[in-house]
């Protein structure tokens, strides 16, 4: 938590080939924690591993308050965690107010415009198991494709595990996504979609 990504990275169409990131530990993914208005863009993950606990994701384990993940592609990878696991991002979430005095921007977390092939698959051990989000707190999905197999204990979908607003106060929207009827979803308890 203390050592957040707070810069911007624009894969300008390139491919990251083998990435491999295995750890007992929570905040799992090409960058571990984004915040505060940084951005992850243009780029293809391919034949990515990526093992961890909580908030797990290719791109990013989680992505907050005015964070974007755009254009990103995950294709021919394996990501696997114990909760909020997604195929691009474990965890898009906003919130209201600052912590422990601390403000921060209150824009919404963004992923838009990513996709996961039918060669990706995606495991949350627990709850939280998404194509492309794993949990969606008071944020924003939108233009999202996935084509990955998702499994996981309960609140397994296609797009997204678990969707919801921040305490009442932040709206989270899923908005004009897709994910491909080839795609199996399966939750082991609890609720699928």
């Amino acid at each position: 938590y203390d050592n957040t990504y707070t810069a911007d990275f624009d894969g300008q169409g390139f491919v990251i080939k083998g990435l491999r990131i295995v750890k007992d530990g929570n905040y799992v993914g090409l960058v571990g924690y984004m915040f505060d208005g940084t951005s992850l863009k243009n780029l293809t993950i391919d034949d990515a591993v990526v093992k961890g606990g909580v908030n797990v994701g290719a791109a990013a384990g989680l992505s907050q308050n005015g964070a974007i993940v755009e254009n990103v592609k995950v294709t021919n990878s394996t990501i696997t965690g114990t909760d909020s696991v997604g195929g691009v991002v474990g965890r898009n979430y906003s919130r209201v107010g600052g912590a422990l005095g601390q403000g921060f921007t209150e824009d919404p977390a963004v992923v838009r415009n990513c996709s996961t092939d039918a060669n990706t698959s995606v495991t949350s051990t627990g709850s939280n198991a998404g194509g492309i989000v794993g949990y969606n707190y008071g944020a924003t999905i939108i233009e999202c494709k996935n084509y990955a197999d998702v499994t996981g204990y309960s609140a397994v979908g296609g797009i997204v595990g678990y969707t919801r607003d921040y305490h009442h106060n932040k709206d989270g929207y899923i908005v004009a996504c897709v994910s491909d009827a080839n795609a199996t979803i399966i939750a082991t308890d609890g609720s699928v979609g």
